[in-house]
């Protein structure tokens, strides 16, 4: 399994626990977790909010 394929089960795993209400995503490679963590929210929502304290990077 590699290493976005863990990454994108975690996420999962963790958008279908409801006890859970913060998710912090760590690593070196900043685009490379944005794509898997939109991706898995695009998977699991048809719409939201996203907050981020960095609006200018977006």
């Amino acid at each position: 399994m590699s290493d976005q394929q863990k990454a994108i089960a975690n996420v999962m795993k963790f958008l279908r626990d409801e006890s859970k209400k913060s998710l912090l995503v760590k690593g070196y490679d900043n685009e490379a977790k944005l794509r898997v963590v939109l991706s898995c929210l695009n998977s699991e929502f048809d719409k939201g909010i996203i907050r981020t304290s960095s609006m200018s990077d977006i």
